[in-house]
């Protein structure tokens, strides 16, 4: 497994564990939970670990957060990275129209409150999770 490979996974993963926490802790906000704050805390934290790892591990500099090729190596997989990159701008357009559809909803007074709140959820947990689940199956597909 290449280095490049290592970071995907990596980052991946992380990502899969923040969001899942940060998605339980906007839920446990929402529905009033005592302790839904320090999920959001928790996830604030493990969202900085990256930026403190890789740099140990692989000697990667993640300062530039605009940068989004800062792991790329060579040539090939800065062509690996324009396409996945490519792809995924459609999944932001849909998520932008569902969050479109999402505010609509929430200001119509004829849905109930745990319905804006499974929608807001719902629109939360696929902002999050497809754009990073789409990176890294894509980046396996193309890495061959």
């Amino acid at each position: 497994m290449t280095k490049t490979q290592k970071i995907i996974r990596f980052t991946f993963l992380i990502n899969l564990i923040w969001h899942t926490i940060l998605v339980a802790g906007l839920l446990g906000t929402f529905l009033q939970w005592s302790q839904a704050y320090l999920l959001l805390l928790l996830a604030l934290i493990i969202s900085a670990y990256p930026s403190l790892y890789l740099p140990k591990k692989y000697g990667i500099k993640v300062t530039n957060q605009y940068d989004p090729f800062y792991f790329i190596e060579d040539e090939r997989e800065k062509n690996i990275a324009f396409k996945v990159h490519s792809k995924i701008f459609v999944s932001y357009y849909l998520i932008i129209g569902c969050g479109f559809g999402v505010l609509a909803n929430a200001f119509s007074d004829g849905v109930t409150s745990e319905f804006k709140i499974f929608l807001a959820t719902a629109w939360c947990t696929l902002a999050l999770f497809l754009p990073n689940i789409q990176y890294y199956f894509l980046w396996n597909r193309y890495d061959q």
